[in-house]
């Protein structure tokens, strides 16, 4: 959704969709690439994700998951994107030594895109039940 299209309205029903999902524990277990564009790290269990992913969609299915690029999603956490591989090669590394990493998911946050060049920033903080 363009960001001048996110109103009040559309920030309290997304703030309803993600008060119906349940916290959750999850855990990073390896990396795996796209192609050679980008490094990310792999979920012991995608489905708490495709949850959260699910849910908005419901709420809005103007708007598909990465405007309807992928057949298929796949939950991950993007480490790389756009680097040469070389360095992409030492962030999995030093990655790897780290796995595997857990964590909770108590929160979501709406990154908004600003720019051609691809600078984010966090729009707004949602609450999991």
């Amino acid at each position: 959704m363009p960001p001048q299209m996110i109103s009040p309205l559309v920030l309290a029903e997304l703030e309803q969709v993600f008060a119906s999902i349940r916290r959750f524990r999850f855990k990073l277990i390896a990396t795996d690439w796209f192609g050679e564009e980008v490094l990310w790290l792999a979920l012991a269990d995608p489905v708490p994700f495709r949850a959260l992913t699910e849910g908005v969609y419901r709420a809005f299915p103007a708007f598909p998951p990465f405007g309807g690029q992928h057949d298929v999603l796949i939950p991950h956490l993007t480490i790389g994107h756009g680097r040469p591989v070389n360095e992409l090669r030492a962030a999995e590394r030093s990655v790897q030594a780290h796995l595997p990493i857990e964590a909770d998911a108590n929160t979501v946050t709406l990154m908004t895109e600003h720019s051609a060049w691809g600078q984010w920033s966090n729009s707004a903080t949602f609450n999991l039940a």
